[in-house]
């Protein structure tokens, strides 16, 4: 590949006296003067490879203040903890200005049932709403869930093992219970 050349003009200053007295420089016009031409290299298509390997190791001094460790995607993926929720929501039902939640929970190995508002609030001790009648008679007690240290209504699996049957009845209940508390609004049912 022939190297690009460009030509450049050396030219010298002169002063010049102007009618004041003052001194002004000026450049003279190389025709007065005379060219005088160095070759320098055309920076556009000049490449030296010995010059771009010598700052690739400037660099590299630079990068090895802050190591980069080549890691693949399954290794860096496998490296991640993943916190997975203790009590997780199998199902929820909207009602009125009320919502269901159906938790199932593996540290405790029950299932749990909580509610956004109170349905016994305005109603006297000793007259509890339905909702809560029916959640009592299905077996539920309200204690503090161990997954996450919340209150909440738990049913502890049958033999201490998750049934799919079990998980049925738990989720016709909520759907009763959200009924009791009033008109269903929406259902969000995640799958199990």
């Amino acid at each position: 590949m022939a190297k690009a050349r460009r030509k450049v003009t050396n030219v010298p200053e002169t002063s010049v006296t102007n009618t004041r007295g003052d001194q002004k420089t000026d450049a003279a016009q190389p025709e007065q003067i005379g060219e005088q031409v160095m070759e320098q290299p055309d920076p556009a298509t000049e490449f030296n490879p010995a010059e771009l390997e010598r700052q690739d190791h400037a660099q590299g001094d630079q990068a090895s203040l802050h190591p980069q460790t080549e890691q693949t995607h399954a290794e860096s993926v496998t490296q991640r903890q993943w916190k997975i929720p203790e009590a997780f929501a199998i199902e929820t039902v909207n009602a009125r200005d009320n919502a269901v939640h159906l938790y199932r929970s593996d540290k405790d190995r029950a299932f749990l049932i909580r509610m956004d508002k109170n349905p016994n609030e305005g109603r006297a001790k000793d007259d509890p709403h339905p909702a809560l009648a029916e959640i009592k008679a299905a077996g539920f007690r309200w204690s503090e869930a161990r997954a996450d240290g919340k209150m909440a209504w738990g049913k502890r699996w049958q033999d201490g093992h998750f049934h799919f049957a079990e998980e049925q009845e738990a989720r016709k209940l909520v759907n009763k219970v959200a009924v009791l508390l009033g008109p269903v609004h929406q259902q969000e049912y995640i799958p199990g």
